[in-house]
């Protein structure tokens, strides 16, 4: 699938709009993002999960609910 339209890419959600669905989908409709890439691992480490809780799930949902397309990526290590 080719991804068109202005799009965004964020990789520690926490500090990304306080981490918070809402705020963050807010901050995509204001500039009109059609859609988000969101970091999701690096080698075998985690992103956007930490002691607190996920917050990868709440904000693909809120974004995916409003029509805004999410797309993960991670970096793959070779050692």
């Amino acid at each position: 699938m080719i991804l068109q339209g202005k799009g965004f890419f964020t990789f520690i959600l926490p500090e990304c709009e306080g981490g918070k669905p809402a705020d963050i989908l807010s901050a995509a409709q204001a500039v009109c993002l059609s859609h988000v890439l969101v970091k999701i691992a690096d080698g075998v480490t985690s992103f956007g999960v930490n002691y607190s809780g996920d917050f990868t799930a709440p904000i693909v949902q809120a974004l995916r609910g409003s029509g805004i397309a999410v797309r993960s990526w991670h970096y793959g290590r070779c050692r």
